[in-house]
C-alpha cells in the first residue's frame, strides 16, 4: 500500500478519496461548519466547474476557491 501525500483538494479529482488534515483562510470556521474539519473522510464526486464533495452522507457543493483552503491526505 503506498503512502499519501498531503495536498489541496484542488488538486483532486473526481473519484478520489482523502482524509483532511487541515483547513485554513478566512471561510475555516464556515468550512468546518459545513463538515469539513480535520479528521473529516471525503470523496471527491466532481472537480470541474465547481467542486461535489462527500462527507459522509453529506454532499457538499464547492467553488473551486476554497477547495485550496482544504488540504487532504490522498
Amino acid at each position: 500500500m503506498k503512502a499519501g501525500k498531503i495536498r489541496p483538494l484542488s488538486s483532486l479529482k473526481a473519484g478520489e478519496k482523502g482524509r483532511i488534515v487541515s483547513v485554513s483562510g478566512e471561510e475555516k470556521e464556515r468550512l468546518e461548519s459545513l463538515g469539513l474539519f480535520p479528521g473529516a473522510q471525503l470523496t471527491v464526486e466532481r472537480s470541474r466547474p465547481a467542486y461535489i464533495v462527500v462527507v459522509g452522507h453529506t454532499r457538499l457543493f464547492l467553488e473551486a476557491p476554497f477547495a485550496s483552503f482544504i488540504y487532504v491526505l490522498a
